[in-house]
């Protein structure tokens, strides 16, 4: 896939009709959700929105997930569902070189209908089935036993943890430094939060031509809870790394992306499936309408597979604040 992808960049031609779609990394998210617990923001560039520029995004995540501490029976944690999670997130421009995000989530574990599907699917290809085989299909579940505590959830509508993130250009369009918050609004006793405030600070890079783009960001997240049921809290690290290129199919033009994105684990549990570093491959694209309406896609793949999601899939768009007026 991968190969396809950068063979499609090279072989179409650039249009200045494609200028207008945006060059941000693809929204992608971890979505195991021992991980979603703690603080990881998307990726971003370097640009910021200018003053008094503004826009509106709607991201939407449906991912499978099987992870277990021990097979073929999970001794303290199991995360056996499939996951569906949209996000609001409104972005403003306070100055030439600054701008603001706030984030709003919420989602719905659910059992799912894919286990069958990936059952054949991976039998097809001489693929592992994960484990998956030493548990019913289709069927929820989500506990963790830690020292102290934990948790035993079930499948129903939640609240996410609320995220605000400040950025400010060093260099125009090449270097923005960020900061930023994780607040806990999720459900703790269901395994939704670690009960405490995130905060994280990053750096962002970005080169642009005519056709190519790319995009370089870290960030080091600091949780001020440092006990989670038991077990210390570490401070962690969160990376990306963005290559797309503009091309026209005609008669639409479209951004083509693929991505690197991953870290280490803020866990010092003893369990691999929570202490193991978290990597993700996405390819996708980005498309605008003629009213400005920036759509993207994306298909996301484990790298490591012991600490993240199996895949996903990602849809979102985004509108300037004008778009409404």
């Amino acid at each position: 896939m991968f190969r396809s992808l950068v063979l499609l960049m090279l072989i179409f031609p650039i249009s200045a009709t494609s200028a207008e779609i945006s060059r941000e990394p693809l929204p992608v998210m971890q979505q195991n959700p021992a991980m979603m617990r703690y603080y990881d923001p998307h990726p971003s560039s370097a640009r910021v929105l200018g003053a008094d520029n503004g826009e509106f995004r709607l991201d939407q995540y449906y991912t499978s997930i099987f992870l277990a501490d021990t097979l073929p029976n999970p001794a303290r944690y199991l995360a056996d569902m499939e996951l569906y999670v949209a996000e609001s997130e409104l972005r403003y421009g306070v100055s030439e070189s600054s701008d603001i995000e706030l984030t709003i989530p919420v989602m719905r574990p659910l059992a799912g209908v894919l286990d069958p599907f990936l059952r054949n699917y991976h039998r097809a290809l001489g693929f592992p089935n994960g484990g998956r085989e030493f548990q019913p299909d289709n069927r929820f579940a989500y506990r963790y036993q830690g020292v102290t505590g934990g948790w035993n959830s079930r499948a129903r509508w939640e609240m996410g943890n609320i995220r605000l993130k400040l950025r400010q250009q060093l260099l125009k369009n090449m270097l923005t430094v960020m900061g930023g918050l994780q607040f806990p609004t999720a459900s703790s006793k269901r395994g939704w939060t670690n009960g405490g405030v995130d905060m994280g600070l990053g750096i962002a890079g970005s080169w642009e031509s005519e056709a190519w783009f790319m995009h370089l960001e870290g960030w080091w997240l600091h949780p001020f809870a440092r006990d989670d049921t038991g077990s210390p809290v570490r401070d962690y690290f969160r990376g990306s790394w963005t290559l797309g290129r503009q091309i026209i199919i005609f008669p639409v033009a479209f951004n083509l992306i693929a991505q690197v994105q991953g870290g280490s684990s803020p866990y010092h549990t003893g369990i691999t499936t929570l202490d193991a570093a978290p990597w993700l491959f996405s390819v996708g694209f980005r498309t605008v309408t003629p009213r400005g309406v920036q759509w993207s896609f994306a298909f996301i793949e484990n790298i490591t597979q012991q600490s993240t999601q199996d895949f996903g899939i990602t849809l979102g768009f985004s509108v300037p604040l004008v778009f409404f007026r």
